[in-house]
């Protein structure tokens, strides 16, 4: 045992940042992501597999499927991104900027991926090149 590496508990994302009321306010316990294996994942800025949550609207609850992801404002604060279950995608709007083609729409839906990379912009401002897939869970 001596001799083996001591296992790394580097994680990118400061737990003491996360807004834990705010998983509560979802139904979400620490401990459930723990359990479950969701919170590793998250807190090395990965998405969930799907998750049940419960959304209040009113006086009621909302029960649906999501991957959740931490990510963080321009001051450094920790929040939920929440990519909800789709019947289809989205693509008849802009994603990060950018509009999709008539060509590239038949592109995503047929292979479920773009099949080359675009320029997007993201909320923080600045544009990159990525490829774009459709996430099969969501």
């Amino acid at each position: 045992d001596d001799y083996l590496p001591k296992k790394k508990n580097a994680t990118a994302i400061d737990e003491s940042k996360i807004d834990w009321k705010q998983l509560g306010d979802l139904g979400l316990t620490r401990e459930r992501l723990e359990q479950s294996g969701e919170l590793e994942k998250m807190l090395s800025w990965q998405k969930s597999n799907l998750i049940t949550i419960a959304v209040p609207i009113g006086d009621t609850t909302i029960y649906t499927e999501a991957r959740l992801a931490f990510r963080t404002d321009d001051n450094g604060n920790v929040g939920l991104a929440i990519h909800p279950l789709r019947k289809e995608p989205q693509l008849d709007f802009p994603y990060m900027g950018y509009k999709f083609s008539p060509e590239e729409k038949e592109q995503l839906l047929a292979t479920g991926n773009l099949g080359k990379t675009i320029e997007v912009t993201p909320k923080n401002g600045n544009p990159f090149s990525a490829y774009v897939s459709i996430d099969p869970q969501t």
